[in-house]
């Protein structure tokens, strides 16, 4: 029987109303939750015991909470998760930790470098271009031609000539992104570019982001060696949110990542509670583990 661990917090306006429903009294009488926790703002965090199938109906629970007021997490036995509600800045030190991946072939070596450039936060610590920048911002009379020639050039260096200067080093622009979610791209081998984000801490809390740099920034209108514009097939691409085209990550593990000795892309995604220095994580098809911070 396929078993499931499952998640649920909800703001304090909302858990009141949750414990007097059927569903909360039917599942503390069969003691189906693992544990309970309250916020010191009254919130509720759950965590259920493992199940035969999803613990609660996620539309039934957008049906009756407002997004903003829950977050929702359920773990299956192929450690895919289901996620639900926009409560993400919830006080319970709740994460998602795993592997997530961007994959995009018919690139030439070429073109692998450009992307592995572009693709950087390399470019923010970049002395000169920092000096230019303050240059710009706090004295703009002072940047003049040559100020703006000598940016160019340093800028040109990692596929950024065409960029502007203040969106750049703007903290919510593509290379700030790409640097605080440490951004890896040293698996790429021809013909495939491999992005990987390491800083899994930030998973959850940048879900949005990740999706908006996925589907608007990195896997979309790139080219192959001849200059024809790629489809949905030469895309791939694993988050917390899903896998897509599978066949396309299956042949980049066998033919690129495996034989360097790395572990799959396809790794799974734990769930971890910190509360009072206690962590509680899990997988899928186990229960919670528990650990001392």
């Amino acid at each position: 029987m396929a078993r499931f661990i499952d998640v649920l917090g909800l703001q304090a306006n909302q858990v009141s109303a949750f414990k007097k429903t059927e569903l909360y009294k039917e599942f503390v009488e069969r003691e189906m939750f693992y544990q309970e926790f309250n916020s010191k703002e009254g919130g509720l965090l759950l965590l259920t015991k493992p199940n035969g199938g999803n613990f609660f109906n996620l539309p039934q629970l957008e049906e009756q909470f407002d997004t903003e007021d829950f977050i929702y997490i359920s773990v299956n036995k192929e450690y895919d998760l289901t996620i639900g509600g926009e409560w993400l800045d919830n006080p319970f030190d709740l994460s998602i930790h795993g592997v997530t991946s961007f994959i995009i072939s018919k690139q030439t070596t070429e073109s692998i470098d450009y992307l592995k450039s572009f693709y950087c936060g390399d470019v923010l610590e970049n002395k000169e271009l920092q000096k230019l920048f303050e240059l710009l911002i706090n004295s703009p009379e002072k940047y003049g031609d040559s100020e703006e020639e000598l940016t160019y050039k340093l800028m040109e260096k990692y596929g950024l000539g065409d960029e502007d200067l203040e969106s750049v080093f703007n903290e919510y622009s593509l290379q700030n992104f790409c640097k605080r979610m440490i951004l890896d791209t040293d698996l790429s081998k021809p013909p495939f570019f491999i992005a990987t984000i390491l800083n899994s801490d930030e998973l959850l809390p940048s879900l949005t982001e990740i999706e908006d740099f996925k589907d608007g920034w990195l896997l979309v209108d790139q080219k192959d060696k001849d200059g024809n514009w790629l489809d949905d097939d030469d895309y791939a691409s694993r988050t917390v949110l899903g896998i897509n085209n599978d066949e396309l990550f299956n042949i980049v593990e066998e033919e690129i990542v495996l034989p360097q000795g790395h572990d799959s892309l396809h790794g799974g995604f734990e769930v971890r509670v910190e509360v009072d220095g206690n962590i509680f994580s899990t997988c899928s098809e186990c229960d919670w583990y528990e650990e001392r911070s």
